[in-house]
């Protein structure tokens, strides 16, 4: 199938008109899209250099890495997130989002690093993925989930942030398919613990049938995260693989979803993503292959994409 068929196809479905809407009244205007830079690909920075790019590129905040091998290792939380932090508001942008590898309270760490993040003000967190293993079955471990989740959930609002497990497209991730977060959130107070939707993730792992996934997660959503991708042939194996593009050049139907969000009223802060090639950027490295200038002209098309994209869907009502 075309990038063309795949969008003619979706546009068929009549995505936003066919389905009612949720349980979010929309106000008479929404406002616009908070995008906030994912801090992972200026991880070659220091916290006052990334804090001062992200502003000058217009970027409305930073999603912060606070996980091993971010811009804050969990061990050293205590010290540096008030510097990271601090480095935000110098350059006029207030610390709301950030990532984090937290994935249960076990960890002797999680509380440490949440109580960080609230002392410093951040309000909505990432957390940490689950997985699949062969040695349960995918039943029983959602079950065992559950447990988990709540006692994640009880620490959070103890300390007033709001997380979300963000839905990872691949076949070890609890969440590739949202049906699977939403039996382990079912219970769950989604300002406690909600989704952080990922558009591209949904569309390279259900292609058509997005916009089930997107009816599904809407009441839960608690915050985005904008990236785009394409399925090309691998010419090595003659296998389908799902590349990662700009924003606006993959198979995401950017206008059908933007509609989405403003006839649903999701008002929510979100994370840009780079995740195609920019000289290590792409993966957080320090050293990189580029230079930083390639990197900043991405960050700075994609964000304006963004921003038209989510501009004439507020203009169209």
């Amino acid at each position: 199938m075309t990038r063309r068929d795949f969008m003619q196809t979706t546009a068929a479905l009549g995505a936003v008109a066919a389905f009612p809407r949720f349980t979010r009244a929309a106000p008479p205007s929404v406002s616009a899209l908070r995008v906030h830079l994912f801090s992972k690909h200026l991880q070659f920075l220091d916290y006052a250099a990334m804090a001062a790019k992200a502003a000058e590129l217009g970027f409305d905040g930073v999603d912060l890495t606070v996980r091993p091998r971010g811009h804050v290792e969990p061990a050293e939380v205590k010290s540096a997130l008030p510097r990271a932090a601090a480095a935000l508001r110098r350059a006029g942008l207030e610390p709301v989002m950030c990532t984090t590898g937290i994935n249960t309270m076990a960890d002797p760490l999680s509380d440490t690093v949440l109580g960080a993040i609230a002392d410093a003000g951040f309000t909505h967190l990432r957390l940490g993925y689950h997985q699949f293993s062969d040695e349960e079955s995918l039943p029983a471990t959602l079950t065992s989930l559950r447990p988990v989740v709540r006692e994640l959930a009880t620490a959070l609002q103890r300390r007033g942030l709001q997380g979300a497990f963000q839905n990872h497209a691949g076949a070890r991730y609890v969440g590739a398919s949202i049906w699977e977060l939403w039996q382990v959130l079912e219970d769950i107070d989604p300002t406690q613990i909600g989704l952080q939707f990922d558009i591209r993730h949904v569309t390279a792992e259900r292609g058509l049938s997005w916009i089930n996934e997107y009816r599904l997660a809407a009441p839960k959503i608690a915050s985005l995260a904008l990236k785009d991708s394409k399925w090309i042939e691998d010419p090595a194996t003659g296998r389908g693989t799902a590349v990662y593009t700009p924003v606006g050049e993959g198979w995401v139907d950017w206008p059908a979803y933007f509609k989405l969000l403003q006839t649903h009223a999701i008002d929510v802060p979100a994370s840009l993503h780079l995740e195609y090639d920019l000289g290590g950027a792409d993966h957080g490295h320090r050293q990189l292959t580029v230079e930083p200038a390639v990197v900043y002209a991405a960050m700075q098309r994609d964000l304006q994409r963004v921003r038209k994209l989510d501009a004439a869907a507020r203009r169209s009502g």
